[in-house]
């Protein structure tokens, strides 16, 4: 544990010349997650949560990146229906567009370390059970995270992206209004990026 202190402590004053200011990167990620639980009286149906995201970064300097950012989530969740006492599939859609910033810490020339915030504002479209409910509402999130990326060559990125911390409001109608904070510590997201302008590196 001293030894990963002393190494994000010295993080910042690393630099292995990776990047340089104006250099650009097209990023994405999918994620896709099903599961179904047992009620007593037997397995619900699939849940189902797919989620997408795509972003381009542009260097400011040799360490910090800022773009803009756009999410796309559908969600499948089957509910009982009281009158019916079967269950009903609700489906959900939402598209967010937004900003971000990254911050990158060089471990090595093929390895760095990076955080990384978003804000996001989008909607989210619905289906609705009920005249009481709204099918439509406004979402905020802000998020951060960290993350591990490789750099096999100039072009090309993966990374890792462990754990997530994200509020978010999720606004019904005007008034009507949903807050929450997550903290996911064991989540893991893999994503993907190209590079554009990079100079050249050894290899």
């Amino acid at each position: 544990m001293k030894k990963l202190f002393v190494i994000l402590f010295f993080l910042p004053f690393l630099s292995f010349g990776q990047f340089s200011k104006g250099t650009k990167y097209l990023g994405g990620s999918v994620s896709l997650e099903t599961y179904k639980y047992d009620t007593g009286a037997g397995m619900t149906p699939y849940n189902l949560f797919f989620s997408s995201h795509a972003h381009l970064g542009i260097f400011l300097n040799e360490s910090i990146a800022i773009g803009p950012t756009i999410n796309f989530n559908r969600t499948k969740i089957p509910t009982i229906n009281p009158a019916t006492n079967l269950f009903e599939e609700r489906r959900s859609n939402s598209l967010a567009g937004g900003i971000f910033i990254r911050k990158f810490f060089p471990i090595t020339e093929i390895f760095l370390f990076s955080l990384e915030g978003s804000a996001i504002i989008g909607q989210i479209n619905r289906d609705s059970m009920s005249q009481f409910t709204e099918s439509k509402s406004t979402i905020y999130n802000f998020s951060i995270f960290p993350a591990f990326m490789f750099l096999p060559n100039q072009k090309w990125g993966f990374d890792a992206n462990i754990g997530t911390f994200r509020y978010g409001a999720n606004y019904r109608n005007p008034f009507s209004e949903e807050r929450n904070f997550e903290a996911r510590l064991g989540q893991v997201n893999l994503g993907i990026k190209y590079f554009f302008g990079r100079s050249n590196l050894k290899n």
